[in-house]
C-alpha cells in the first residue's frame, strides 16, 4: 500500500541529507548491507562507487536497485536525486567514466554504466515505481527526465566482500577486462552542464 505523498517528500529529503550520505555507505560495508541497510521499504540497496568527473577520486553512494534480467546480474537504478529535481552528481560521474564498482549485500563485482532509454526505459521505471511509488511523485514534479541506468557487470562471477579490488581503488574505477561483445552500451547521454552546487560526492538517495 502506498504511502502518503508527504511521508515520499520526507523520505526524499533525508536520503539526500548530509548525514545519509556519510553514514548508510559506511554501515552497509560494516554490515555487509543486512538489515534494513541493504533493502528499505521492499526495495533491495547496492552501493555504487563512480569515479568523480572533477576529482578523479572514488565516490560511494548508497541507492535503491532493481534487477534487470540481462544480461544476467545487472541492476538498475534511478537518478531522481529523492525528488529533489536536479540529476544527481553520481549520473554525471558516469556519463564522464561510465566503468563503477558495485556492492549488493555482501558481494563486489565491477560495472558498466549504460542509460535505459524508450520502451526499456518505461519498463523500468514503472517497476520501480510500483516497488517505490515515490517515483512517480519525483517524476511528476522534475523539470527533466529522471535518468535510468543500467549497471551490468563485467565479471564472469562476484567476488566476496572484503579489501576492495583494483577496482574499487580511490585512483579510478577501472574495468575487470575488456567488456565482451554483448555488454557494448549505447552510452550514457550528458545531463547538461554541471554547475557548481552539483558535487561529484552525491548524496544518497531512492
Amino acid at each position: 500500500m502506498p504511502l502518503p505523498t508527504l511521508a515520499y517528500r520526507l523520505i526524499g529529503r533525508f536520503s539526500v541529507s548530509r548525514l545519509d550520505r556519510l553514514l548508510h555507505p559506511f554501515l552497509y560495508r560494516r554490515g555487509g548491507g543486512r538489515g534494513i541497510l541493504g533493502r528499505a521499504l521492499g526495495c533491495e540497496m547496492l552501493l555504487l562507487t563512480s569515479t568523480g568527473r572533477r576529482s578523479g577520486r572514488a565516490r560511494t553512494v548508497a541507492l535503491f536497485a532493481f534487477p534487470v534480467a540481462e544480461p544476467v546480474g545487472s541492476w538498475a537504478v534511478i537518478g531522481s536525486r529523492g525528488g529533489s529535481g536536479r540529476i544527481p552528481a553520481w549520473y554525471r560521474n558516469l556519463v564522464a567514466n561510465p566503468n563503477a564498482g558495485v556492492q549488493l549485500r555482501g558481494r563486489r563485482f565491477a560495472a558498466h554504466a549504460r542509460e535505459a532509454f524508450d520502451d526499456e526505459y518505461e519498463t523500468i521505471f514503472e517497476r520501480a515505481a510500483d516497488a517505490y511509488p515515490g517515483y512517480r511523485l519525483y517524476r511528476a514534479e522534475s523539470p527533466h527526465r529522471i535518468p535510468v541506468v543500467v549497471l551490468e557487470p563485467l565479471t564472469a562471477g562476484l567476488a566476496p566482500a572484503g579489501p576492495a579490488p583494483a577496482a574499487l581503488a580511490p585512483a579510478g574505477l577501472a574495468p575487470a577486462g575488456p567488456a565482451p561483445a554483448a555488454l557494448a552500451p549505447a552510452g550514457l547521454a550528458p545531463a547538461g552542464p554541471a554547475t557548481a552546487a552539483d558535487p561529484s560526492a552525491d548524496p544518497v538517495g531512492p
